[in-house]
This record gives structure tokens, sequence and C-alpha cells, in this order.
């Protein structure tokens, strides 16, 4: 005799077909229950997806806003207004790449090289994998400002980066 709960009731097991017999109900006692648990859980994560959602949503918005903006801005040779965006928006969303980018490349066309090379390090810290591409540009920045030394420097660190990750993938 093994008393099983379904719901209110205990039926007793006896033997296989009574067991056979009382699954349906047992799973179906368990899953009425058990639902009512599950849709709690789903409607709390779902609200909370909901909210990052929303909020990856607005900054994804803000983001092509701000980058439609500086694309037209481009195009007329506004550069002083493109850095003020760019200085805007990472007061907001300080590790955004793309207005990272931006922003080097109006401060490259002003040649205030000085405010790149930290530019640089922080896009080392945010996609560490691009880490050779970042030291190469940075290199680069170096050669315009005549550093020359600490620029090979960077290069073969970045070669030595591309060799050890190709050699891994392949």
């Amino acid at each position: 005799f093994l008393p099983v709960p379904l719901g209110k009731e205990t039926v007793p097991l006896t033997n296989w077909s009574a067991c056979l017999g009382s699954t349906p109900k047992l799973i179906a006692a368990s899953t009425d229950s058990s639902n009512d648990l599950v849709q709690k859980k789903v409607k709390s994560n779902d609200e909370k997806k909901t909210d990052v959602d929303d909020d990856s949503e607005k900054e994804f918005e803000r983001l092509r806003n701000i980058s439609k903006k500086i694309y037209s801005l481009r195009k007329t040779d506004r550069f002083n207004e493109i850095l003020n965006l760019c200085n805007e928006y990472l007061e907001i969303s300080p590790d955004s790449e793309t207005i990272i980018h931006s922003k080097i490349e109006i401060l490259d066309i002003f040649e205030r090289y000085e405010e790149i090379l930290p530019l640089y390090d922080q896009l080392i810290k945010l996609t560490p994998r691009s880490k050779y591409y970042q030291l190469k540009c940075k290199a680069e920045i170096l050669i315009k400002m005549k550093q020359c030394a600490k620029a090979i420097r960077l290069c073969d660190e970045s070669l030595e980066l591309k060799y050890r990750e190709w050699s891994i993938e392949t």
C-alpha cells in the first residue's frame, strides 16, 4: 500500500495497474497546483524582462537618433556640434562603442590626439577581443603625435596578440 496524494484526496496504490491508472490524475493534480506557481513566476519574470526590454529599447532608440544626427551633421562638416553630441551622450552612456568611435573620429579631425588615447584604452576595456585592433589604432595616433618609439611597441604588442588569437583559432 503506497498512498499517493491527488489534490485533496489520497489514493492507495497496491499494484502497477492501479499506479498506471492513477498517473493521469496524479499528473493533472500536480500540474494544476504547480501551474499557478509557474504562472506567477513567469508573470514576475515577464514584468522584469519588460522593464529591461523597455530600457534597452529606449537606449537603442536614443543611440539610433544620435547616430542619425551625427551622420547629418557630418555631411555639413559641423564637427563641433558632433563633438558636443558625443560628449552629452557619453555622460549618460559612457560605454557606447559607437559614440566613442564617433568622438575619436572628430577629435582626429581636430588633431586633438591627447584626448584620443584614453578613448582607445576605454575601448580595449569594453571589447577585450579587439585589443589588437585598438592597439594598432592607438599606434597610428602616436605616429601622428611623432611618438614613433611608443607606436612601434604598441604595434609589436598588437601583432603578438593577433598572432596568438590566430594560432589559437586555427
